[in-house]
């Protein structure tokens, strides 16, 4: 664990300056060493370095001890093991009859203190999603691309995003005040407007792209099996879902690639699912003639594979055309396809490919979808 990111990182907690980037990363943090001596000791002396000018209430620190350790420290309580009321204008509340065993609270203060970030920070984890949903409601703009089309949009700062077939972008009313954040889910092009005060980032599941202002594709659909950062000009900065201090700075005509695949190492907990990462980097690939990237050929409304599984061939055509496909002859799907189509219909498209690839197709009214046979 990095004592002084993590010491960096509290401090702008205390002092109410932490970006929500930076909350993110705080929170992973304290929840991978949550129960380790050495992460507690850290976050009392942070706490107590800010001399607080009066002890932290005796009912108060007695919620907090009780919220962590419920089965080890024992507070006021009646015989039904209920916490006691907070006080009214700042009485305690005493009841007659109460079954009283008190413990020095302000020997825990400090440490009450520290552990209260780690309950914060895992309640925030924890609520994220359902405290953010009404906020998103109210507050998101959503744009999006359906299967079978693509769309461009123009964001508040003046960047322009091109999304592909089946992916949504989302963004909020802060946008462009501290942070220039989005999120994307699918396939979208970018021309960033340059802000070297404000920074532009991409969230998606696998990876966070940050730059100031440059041109680059990223690729984040979740049915595929990896996650994709093409960059044509200018420069980004890639990090990655579970390890926020690892960084990759790409060049242009440089993608970086991201396993989507998970691995979970204890069926019974879902918390134990970790993202199987092994980013690699390549350069972008031309197609010949015209020398186009192949990576962003889609913003030209060309359809490109090149040595793609018929697999994912049909996963792709499935969204540019918006039909459905059952691949009866399963021998295909390993098989790797080339092709190029532009202004073909998807018959058109799936024509050309079974007479390169000798496989026969219907279509079949009931179901609504292409089948394909040997």
């Amino acid at each position: 664990m990095d004592i002084n990111r993590l010491e960096y990182l509290v401090k702008k907690y205390f002092n109410n300056n932490i970006t929500d980037a930076e909350q993110q990363e705080l929170a992973a943090l304290v929840q991978e060493c949550e129960g380790d001596t050495l992460l507690k000791d850290t976050l009392e002396q942070i706490w107590e370095s800010y001399k607080p000018a009066q002890q932290m209430p005796d009912y108060m620190s007695n919620r907090i001890l009780h919220n962590l350790f419920p089965a080890q420290i024992v507070t006021r309580q009646d015989h039904s093991g209920s916490l006691p009321d907070e006080p009214a204008d700042g009485v305690t509340n005493e009841r007659p009859g109460r079954a009283v065993r008190r413990i020095p609270v302000w020997k825990y203060v400090s440490i009450a203190a520290s552990f209260a970030l780690v309950f914060l920070l895992t309640r925030w984890l924890i609520l994220k999603n359902s405290d953010e949903a009404d906020t998103k409601a109210a507050n998101a703009h959503v744009v999006s691309a359906q299967k079978g089309s693509r769309s461009k949009v123009e964001l508040p700062d003046g960047t322009s995003v091109w999304l592909n077939a089946g992916s949504y972008l989302e963004y909020d009313n802060d946008f462009g005040k501290i942070f220039r954040q989005v999120s994307l889910t699918g396939e979208a092009f970018f021309d960033v407007t340059h802000n070297a005060k404000v920074p532009f980032i991409i969230h998606t599941d696998a990876i966070d792209v940050k730059v100031l202002g440059t041109t680059f594709n990223v690729r984040a659909y979740p049915e595929e099996n990896r996650t994709e950062a093409a960059l044509i000009s200018g420069s980004l900065e890639v990090s990655f879902a579970n390890q926020s201090l690892k960084k990759v700075i790409l060049k242009p005509s440089e993608k970086i690639s991201v396993s989507n695949k998970t691995i979970v190492t204890d069926p019974a907990q879902a918390i134990s699912a970790t993202t199987v990462q092994a980013p690699s980097i390549s350069s972008v690939t031309y197609l010949p003639g015209d020398h186009s990237v192949i990576e962003t050929s889609w913003v030209n409304n060309k359809l490109v594979f090149r040595n793609k599984p018929f697999e994912e061939v049909v996963m792709e055509m499935s969204r540019w055309y918006n039909v459905n496909f059952e691949v009866h002859d399963k021998s295909l799907l390993p098989r790797r396809f080339t092709a190029t189509f532009e202004t073909e219909t998807i018959h058109e498209a799936l024509t050309q490919l079974s007479v390169s690839y000798n496989f026969s197709f219907t279509y079949d009214k009931t179901k609504g979808l292409f089948i394909i046979n040997k």
